[in-house]
Order: structure tokens, then sequence, then C-alpha cells
């Protein structure tokens, strides 16, 4: 399983789908919030007893509080749905387990995979 957070940084080099909405990690840090699309399930993300758990929420968390943001968490098992949300601006990345396929890496940037 690869984790998908695609990159917060704008890269002139690459041309993505004409929709697509282009913003940067400085523009998150000046919002204050990170927004993030993640599957609900048992292990990436869930509620336990009111709080929130996973793998991909634990991922997040720790990476916000080195920005120094807050995080705002979306949940889609949909995956057209959350790309439409990555692609609309409404979220600046997403936090769920895909492969790195040729076509996908034509509509988003990768990082590199941690599993």
């Amino acid at each position: 399983m690869a984790a998908l957070f695609s990159s917060c940084r704008h890269n002139p080099n690459l041309s993505f789908g004409s929709g697509a909405v282009s913003f940067d990690l400085d523009s998150i840090i000046s919002r204050g919030k990170l927004v993030a699309v993640t599957d609900f399930n048992s292990t990436n993300y869930f509620l336990y007893r009111g709080e929130p758990m996973g793998f991909h929420y634990e991922l997040l968390k720790a990476f916000t509080e080195h920005l120094g943001v807050d995080l705002e968490i979306m949940t889609e098992n949909h995956l057209e749905h959350a790309f439409n949300f990555l692609n609309t601006g409404e979220a600046d990345l997403l936090a769920i387990g895909l492969t790195v396929s040729s076509s996908r890496k034509k509509e988003i940037r990768f990082t590199e995979p941690i599993l």
C-alpha cells in the first residue's frame, strides 16, 4: 500500500488537468489550517469514543503540528469524489492508500510511498 500525500508545493514543470486549483504550502500556513481527505475505515481513520484515531490521522496530525497549523479532516471512501475535492481546492491533500500509476501521475503529485 502506498500512502498518498499529494504535494502542497507548486511545480511549474508539471501540467495537470485544466480545472485543477493551484495552491502552495505558504498559503496553507497563512490560512492556519490543512484540509485533508482520507478514507474512513478501521485502520486509517476512525472515531473511538468520540476521539479521532488511525494511521493516516496520526501522520496528518504530526505533519500539521510540525507546520504549526490546525488539521481539518474530510472523509471520503469514493476515489472520484476525493480527487474532486483536491482538484476543486476544497482539500489540500489526500491521505489515501493508492497505487502509484502513470495515469494517476498525470492528474496528481505523489510523495514517496511509505509502505
